[in-house]
């Protein structure tokens, strides 16, 4: 529990948000979020024993960093493009950090 707390302290430090209801509903925590996956993800295959349990994300690291890094990337680029209202981007942010509190967890 205490990474998850320090987890998301950090990510809304890094996204340079004043308070937690303007990191939860920043499109920069999205990218934060999309980014720690990315690096947790690879920390945690690089270990082995570890399972990507997305069908879709472990298709694209089979195929190589690559794929999945630009899959991530361009799912920040498509969030820069919407116009959400705070609690739909709040819930995309939700989403998008579920596998990074899930990855620290089995750090």
């Amino acid at each position: 529990m205490t990474r998850t707390i320090a987890t998301l302290t950090l990510c809304a430090a890094l996204a340079g948000c004043a308070s937690l209801p303007q990191a939860a509903s920043s499109k920069e925590t999205f990218a934060l979020c999309q980014a720690a996956d990315v690096a947790t993800t690879a920390v945690l295959l690089g270990r082995g024993g570890f399972v990507e349990a997305n069908p879709i994300m472990a298709a694209l690291i089979k195929q190589g960093w690559i794929p999945f890094v630009t899959f991530k990337v361009a799912l920040v680029w498509i969030m820069y493009q919407i116009d959400a209202s705070p609690p739909v981007q709040t819930a995309f942010n939700a989403v998008a950090c579920l596998p990074v509190i899930n990855n620290v967890g089995h750090l």
